[in-house]
């Protein structure tokens, strides 16, 4: 009989290291987890201001866009009334936000001055 018990005895002390080892691999896996979440937390955060930054660069971009295409009207429409006045232009002025967008003044001008040169660059190598 103390031989049965003694194989018995074995038995629940090989069940028993068993059962530690897996307990102690559930603990890891389990912190490993938890740092893994973390991880996630951080990137998640990170894309979201990636992702409200990117919205307010695209209406920066807007913004100017809308600006460039009324001072682009505005020469057409001094070009084809006569010949270029040359004042002094006021510059741009931002909005309440600091530098979000620009807005230029309806009285400023915007003389290309490339456009000439372009002219003639066009003349030149047609010639050529």
């Amino acid at each position: 009989m103390t031989r049965r018990s003694e194989e018995e005895n074995s038995r629940w002390e090989q069940l028993q290291k068993n059962l530690d080892v897996m307990f102690s691999q559930i603990n890891e896996m389990h912190t490993t987890q938890k740092q893994m979440k973390a991880q996630m937390d951080l990137r998640s955060a990170a894309m979201d201001e990636y992702a409200q930054e990117q919205h307010i660069i695209a209406q920066q971009v807007q913004h100017n866009g809308e600006a460039i295409v009324k001072i682009t009207l505005r020469q057409m429409e001094q070009d084809a009334k006569g010949p270029i006045a040359h004042h002094q232009d006021p510059g741009p002025t931002f909005d309440e936000e600091g530098s979000t967008a620009l807005d230029f003044e309806e009285n400023a001008s915007f003389h290309n001055v490339f456009a000439g040169e372009q002219k003639k660059e066009k003349a030149e190598q047609s010639k050529q």
